[in-house]
């Protein structure tokens, strides 16, 4: 995938790397609920 530029953004290739959807506020609280979880 190219972004606005038509440049790949290398981090999209990393394997220690994710993308996350949806709204900031409510998918770090998830994210931190799930770690406590651990």
């Amino acid at each position: 995938n190219t972004g606005f530029a038509g440049i790949q953004n290398e981090l999209f290739g990393f394997d220690n790397s994710i993308m996350v959807f949806g709204d900031a506020k409510d998918m770090l609280q998830q994210l931190l609920k799930d770690l406590k979880e651990l």
